[in-house]
């Protein structure tokens, strides 16, 4: 009888004129309502009238499942799979929960399950991806501001280049159309512009003070005279052009020190006037080579 249906069983015993009596028992081996053993055993002789007890599977164990919704994914899984349980799992993107934690599970908490036929399908929050855009040739500013929006942070450095205007993304890392996460960073290279040109190496000068004497007599000066000095010079500090070294009216002798710069590309030259009139031209002062 071991194996058959209990109807199929019962309708053969009662045939033979014996008692049949049904036990449920739980077996995960024998399908529900198939008989598991009996008693007295198969071959054995009995009378009629006498009773057969046939023990009927009740099918595999069923339990309760268990709650995981809340619990980290790994954890969740761990747990389930431990029992015994087939665990599928599914990401979905979401802001409204913390990355990486079970939000769902089909079949529902609860629920009475056989658990080596039984398969968790758990669904799991993810954050949800961006897709960087394009930075290249943005300003500094407009793709801090972007990356500050959707909550990726910022690495800066700089470089000259000779394509991109100082103050514009040069290159970005990653790359366009990547997709990232909140909280990643992004690296921005920023152009400085063109490397500025070397500065030239400075000319060699030669330093001179000339000193030149406005004498008045005595009898001029107990007349009362007064000369109206004018003093102009050019050299390498004035890039050849005159300019101004005294204005002023005098009413004695008096000792000008002039300082004249000079390099191999200018020389130096002094215009002194009394009174309107070119009193001394000097020059030129030449460079002199230093030992």
């Amino acid at each position: 009888m071991v194996d058959r249906s209990f109807e199929e069983a019962e309708e053969e015993l009662t045939s033979l004129k014996l008692v049949v009596v049904r036990e449920e028992i739980e077996d995960s081996e024998i399908s529900e309502n198939h008989v598991v053993r009996q008693n007295p055993r198969p071959g054995s002789m009995v009378k009629e009238g006498s009773t057969v007890r046939l023990f009927v599977s009740q099918g595999k164990e069923e339990v309760e499942l268990d709650d995981v919704v809340g619990m980290h994914i790994d954890r969740a899984a761990s747990h389930l799979r431990g029992q015994g349980y087939k665990v599928e799992t599914t990401e979905q993107e979401t802001d409204e929960e913390s990355p990486d934690y079970v939000i769902l599970q089909e079949p529902e908490p609860g629920t009475m399950v056989i658990v080596d036929e039984t398969t968790i399908h758990l669904t799991y929050s993810v954050a949800p991806s961006i897709r960087l855009r394009d930075l290249e040739n943005v300003r500094e500013s407009e793709a801090i501001s972007y990356l500050d929006d959707i909550e990726l942070t910022h690495n800066l450095s700089y470089e000259h280049s000779d394509t991109i205007e100082s103050g514009r993304v040069l290159r970005q890392s990653p790359s366009p159309n990547t997709e990232v996460e909140k909280g990643q960073s992004v690296s921005l290279t920023i152009s400085r512009g063109p490397e500025p040109e070397p500065e030239p190496e400075p000319e060699p000068v030669y330093n001179y003070e000339v000193r030149q004497e406005i004498q008045m007599s005595t009898e001029e000066r107990e007349a009362g005279q007064s000369f109206d000095i004018r003093i102009v010079y050019r050299d390498h500090t004035t890039g050849g052009q005159e300019e101004v070294y005294e204005d002023e009216t005098i009413t004695d002798t008096k000792l000008y020190s002039i300082p004249l710069v000079t390099s191999p590309s200018q020389n130096g030259y002094i215009k002194i006037f009394i009174d309107g009139e070119l009193e001394k031209d000097l020059g030129p002062y030449e460079f002199r080579q230093r030992n």
